[in-house]
């Protein structure tokens, strides 16, 4: 599975299904697809899983295992689907029965348990779409700023977006971008996009078009600079003309919520002036 990041949907074609025993894996294990996610809710129900997938060669569905399970298995069950996820059971941040209803939202924003290994010194994580992401234990000590002894019990809380260790506790977020780039980048877009500062909006919307500072015909670069850092909080009207028309957005684009410049009036005046001038 991809480990790119993808927003949680509202709407989801998963079919998520739970298999507690041998007649409910010989009825969901052949009938899966691709949108079907088998959760195994013991060992007794996975050997049954595996038994019934043993001589398919089609690969398709996901599996959930919410405990570890035996290593001779994973090539069996690899085989057959298109991804297998599972984490200690002691680690986990839902039961069983609450699965469902965090699967189908497949949100790689938080986790749904973990495995750790002290001789390696790390912490893996498998998260909400699946995918897994490995975390050396020197990080968390280096935010906590403190050692921290390999044995210290791990937790995780709030839903799948706390890791607690001991004492200490760590945001899911912090976690994941340190060590996905992919989140980090969602991350800033996401600070970009709720961001009520008129200069990220600009610095935003210059990157996405790769558009370099000197790129704006009639304003000094410096200017731009000055604006996307908020020394200039507020910026001529011409200035900001200029600006969302390089950037090729309607001018309310670039505007903060509440800025003079959105009263109907003035706005019309100057899309009018805009489409006049373009």
């Amino acid at each position: 599975m991809s480990n790119h990041y993808e927003p949680p949907s509202a709407r989801s074609t998963a079919t998520i299904q739970m298999v507690a025993d041998s007649a409910e894996a010989a009825r969901a294990a052949p009938a899966r697809d691709a949108g079907t996610i088998l959760v195994a809710m013991s060992e007794l129900s996975l050997d049954a899983i595996t038994r019934v997938i043993a001589r398919e060669r089609r690969r398709a569905g996901l599996l959930v295992i919410p405990f570890v399970p035996r290593c001779r298995l994973l090539p069996a069950l690899y085989r057959v689907f298109r991804g297998v996820a599972f984490y200690d059971a002691t680690i986990a941040a839902f039961d069983p029965v609450n699965l469902p209803a965090v699967l189908v939202r497949r949100d790689s924003g938080l986790l749904l348990g973990a495995m750790v290994d002290e001789l390696a010194c790390i912490i893996t994580f498998c998260r909400g779409d699946l995918s897994f992401l490995s975390v050396p234990w020197k990080w968390f000590e280096t935010q906590a700023r403190t050692s921290i002894p390999p044995l210290e019990q791990v937790a995780i809380g709030n839903e799948g977006r706390t890791i607690h260790i001991g004492s200490c506790s760590f945001a899911v977020d912090d976690a994941l971008a340190a060590m996905d780039p992919d989140y980090r980048r969602f991350l800033r877009r996401r600070h970009w996009d709720a961001s009520d500062d008129q200069g990220d909006r600009i610095r935003r919307l210059r990157l996405q078009m790769r558009l370099r500072r000197e790129d704006f015909p009639g304003i000094d670069a410096k200017t731009i600079a000055r604006i996307e850092r908020g020394e200039i909080r507020r910026p001529q009207r011409e200035t900001l003309r200029l600006i969302a028309q390089t950037l090729g957005v309607p001018l309310p684009r670039i505007l903060v919520p509440g800025s003079s410049i959105l009263e109907e009036n003035t706005l019309y005046s100057i899309q009018t002036d805009t489409v006049q001038k373009s």
